[in-house]
């Protein structure tokens, strides 16, 4: 069975908080800032296809 897009929404956010959370500098350079722009880019745009996918709407989800 698939998972149900907007759990893999929330799946997708918890990685995203404990990655975070992993950073231990309150700076990053110019390469680790590409990076992890690339990371949430990519997690972003996952994010927004899984919310495309969805059965019916975002409204309809509560119902």
């Amino acid at each position: 069975m698939s998972k149900d897009p907007f759990q893999i929404l929330a799946d997708e956010l918890t990685l995203i908080r404990k990655d975070m959370d992993q950073l231990q500098r309150t700076s990053l350079d110019k390469d680790e800032a590409k990076k992890l722009n690339q990371i949430v880019t990519a997690a972003v745009l996952k994010m927004a296809k899984a919310a495309e996918d969805a059965p019916g709407s975002a409204g309809e989800a509560g119902s």
